[in-house]
């Protein structure tokens, strides 16, 4: 592990390196000083191209690959730094930096979770304002990361339905079905639109069913 003195140095005599300044912002991290880490983060920002991690500008370890120096992917180690100090400052999180991280720590539960959570706010915003296409659009986006996610589902089955989209609604209803087999509403909800598909046949036992539970709609 490099020392911060060392890291100090290095970018004093280097400070367009893009290994020293990736060094000096990880210690700057791992130390707890954002504000300090803040000036690193934003030239190696620039340094960067946000979508593949080229240097903008050659520098003197060119002839190397910088993330074997610092020992970690570039585009994740900058999103995590900005997310870190962005919840320091108590700011709303870069939701393209929480993608980002998403991508490049798929096995973290927790930050899955968060952009869970963003994607159905999102999809409930547009719905409240009646974009439904891009309403449906944000939860299948959350849904791609928790499959079985059932507020995704159910919102994904609403938007859906609410736009006329009633192949969609189906697919959402099936598979929130397949997760909650024996919930009334959501057995109701599918008959109801199996047999506005025309498929009465097999939607009215999944309606009958749901009125004779006992909790039924």
């Amino acid at each position: 592990e490099v020392l911060p003195s060392t890291v100090d140095a290095l970018v004093t005599a280097y400070p367009y390196v893009s290994a020293c300044r990736l060094l000096s912002l990880e210690a700057k991290i791992r130390g707890g000083s954002y504000d300090a880490a803040k000036p690193d983060l934003a030239m190696l920002r620039q340094m960067y191209e946000p979508e593949h991690g080229v240097p903008r500008i050659v520098d003197r370890l060119s002839a190397y690959r910088v993330a074997d120096v610092v020992g970690a992917d570039i585009p994740c180690l900058l999103s995590s730094a900005s997310l870190q100090i962005q919840e320091h400052d108590g700011k709303p999180v870069d939701i393209e930096d929480l993608k980002l991280l998403a991508r490049c720590r798929p096995d973290d539960t927790t930050i899955t979770s968060r952009l869970v959570q963003h994607y159905n706010t999102e999809g409930m915003g547009y719905r409240n304002n009646a974009n439904l296409t891009a309403a449906a659009e944000s939860f299948r986006a959350g849904l791609e990361l928790a499959p079985e996610d059932e507020t995704l589902l159910s919102n994904l089955s609403y938007s859906t339905f609410e736009n006329g989209d009633l192949e969609g609604a189906e697919d959402a209803l099936r598979r929130l079905l397949a997760i909650t087999p024996d919930d009334p509403k959501v057995r109701k909800n599918y008959g109801v639109v199996l047999m506005m598909l025309g498929r009465e046949e097999e939607g009215r036992p999944y309606i009958e069913e749901a009125q004779k539970a006992p909790d039924g709609p």
